[in-house]
């Protein structure tokens, strides 16, 4: 078993035409449960570069990590984003 992720993840909404709609969340890596952590490793190992959205009314997640094992950035739509992931995506309340 790995030992847990120390830092900071942060998750972007990108894309859309309303700027109110792009909201972000950090989260202290910390925190996470250790099933999310290894589903949040995995995801940043093996999804792609970030990428525009593929029109300009569609969303993208901008996963941003900040940690001492190094950082990286991946986007995905929200059918790309796991679902043990997608608790950590912003909502419409996040700024």
């Amino acid at each position: 078993m790995s030992p847990p992720l120390q830092g900071k993840l942060t998750v972007r909404r990108v894309g859309g035409m309303l700027p109110t709609m792009r909201p972000s969340k950090t989260h202290d890596l910390s925190s996470l449960e250790a099933a999310t952590q290894a589903a949040l490793t995995q995801f940043m190992a093996t999804t792609g570069r970030v990428e525009a959205a593929p029109h300009a009314e569609a969303m993208n997640y901008v996963f941003e990590l900040d940690s001492e094992a190094g950082g990286g950035k991946v986007s995905a739509g929200f059918a790309g984003v796991p679902v043990v992931l997608r608790g950590l995506l912003p909502g419409p309340m996040d700024r």
